[in-house]
C-alpha cells in the first residue's frame, strides 16, 4: 500500500524495502509509528 500511494505502483514495493534495509529485516512486518524513507521521483 505506501507503494502504490507514494510511487503510484504498488510493484515497487522492493524499492521501498531496500531503501530501508537498515530498520526493517522483514518487509511484511512494520510497526506502528514506524518511518520509512520513501524517494518520490519527481
Amino acid at each position: 500500500m505506501i507503494a502504490k500511494r507514494f510511487l503510484c505502483n504498488d510493484a515497487r514495493w522492493r524499492e521501498i524495502f531496500e531503501s530501508n534495509r537498515d530498520v526493517l529485516q522483514n518487509p511484511d512486518q512494520l510497526r506502528v509509528g514506524q518511518r520509512l524513507q520513501v524517494v518520490v521521483p519527481l
